[in-house]
């Protein structure tokens, strides 16, 4: 990765906070500023563009709460076109090894724990979050439809109540 040496004038508070959380995540100042530059490039001046609207855990269990399964699968399969869409604007490609940084990215920005393990070829996939099983189904559907299209294969999915699986191969 090329660098390049810039000064910026920050607010003294500003400052403070940054340090204390580079100390607190045991990295460097410019390591931390470099992360937070990062996010603001590549979701935060994305958010709006891309129609992203932000909505707490509890609220979107609630959505789900009264929605059939059915109903759940069609509205993932309406998002998977959607996606496609947002991987040309934030990516500049639709491909399989892009949706899968993607699906880094977002689940690290929403706060969801995400474990990756590669191992004989395959790529897994685990997410948890805490929405509950309507929720796993609404993803494991956009998951399946992506990767579907991405690859032509058929998609290793499982889900729990509060968890995702997927695996693809490399």
């Amino acid at each position: 990765m090329k660098t390049e040496v810039g000064s910026f004038r920050l607010d003294k508070d500003v400052m403070s906070k940054l340090k204390k959380e580079a100390k607190n995540e045991n990295i460097s100042l410019n390591s931390l500023v470099n992360k937070v530059l990062d996010r603001h490039v590549g979701w935060y001046s994305a958010v709006g563009m891309l129609g992203l609207v932000p909505i707490s855990p509890n609220a979107l269990a609630d959505l789900f709460k009264n929605m059939s399964e059915d109903d759940i699968k069609k509205l993932a399969k309406k998002q998977v076109p959607l996606i496609s869409e947002n991987m040309l604007l934030l990516k500049h490609e639709d491909t399989l090894e892009g949706y899968l940084n993607l699906v880094k990215e977002y689940f690290t920005m929403c706060g969801f724990p995400l474990t990756v393990r590669e191992k004989n070829g395959n790529i897994t996939f685990t997410i948890q979050h805490s929405i509950g099983k309507k929720y796993s189904l609404y993803v494991e559907e956009i998951m399946r439809g992506r990767i579907e299209n991405l690859t032509k294969d058929r998609a290793e999915i499982s889900s729990t109540t509060n968890t995702i699986t997927f695996s693809v191969k490399e």
